[in-house]
């Protein structure tokens, strides 16, 4: 089955795209893969630092133990970092929605193709380790750390069940089928 696909991504896409490339690690060892964004993902840990920062500050009122002014600064420092991460999050997907041009993703009983402008891309089956169906998009994930993500929007992910199916690929999906 071919896939050309002519305008880009949503902002969703691009950000779960961006999650699952960043758990690839944890998809390889089995762990069990939330579904989310990696926005969301800094989001949740920011907020986190927030409220250590602010039991910290008040235990600090509370004690007056300089302890506490350390624990402060190194949390502040922490969550100044994961800020940092989130606006360059922010910047990447900004960056991957501006792409323009034809690509085109060919999944037939050998494997997957892409093909754009700057790139080819070939991956046999054996060259995949799971297919993650997310909520917005569904990844072709490579056994090599050091290769692209294969990935297309979840419109298509009755079309793509129906190859994996044909060819009795399914126990390599992973995530919402």
């Amino acid at each position: 089955m071919k896939f050309v696909i002519k305008e880009a991504g949503s902002r969703e896409f691009y950000d779960e795209l961006l999650y699952v490339a960043a758990q690839r690690r944890n998809i390889s060892k089995g762990k069990k893969l939330k579904q989310g964004t990696i926005s969301g993902f800094y989001k949740k840990k920011l907020i986190l630092g927030l409220f250590g920062m602010a039991f910290v500050a008040g235990s600090w009122l509370l004690f007056r133990d300089a302890v506490f002014v350390i624990l402060l600064i190194m949390m502040a420092l922490l969550t100044g970092i994961v800020l940092y991460y989130l606006k360059t999050v922010s910047k990447s997907v900004d960056s991957l929605m501006d792409t323009s041009g034809e690509r085109t993703v060919e999944i037939d009983a050998e494997g997957v193709k892409f093909t754009d402008e700057s790139k080819s891309l070939d991956y046999r089956w054996d060259d995949i380790m799971k297919i993650v169906i997310g909520e917005h998009s569904v990844s072709f994930l490579p056994v090599k750390e050091n290769e692209f993500v294969i990935a297309l929007e979840s419109r298509y992910k009755d079309e793509i069940l129906s190859v994996l199916k044909e060819n009795g690929l399914l126990d390599k999906t992973v995530g919402n089928i």
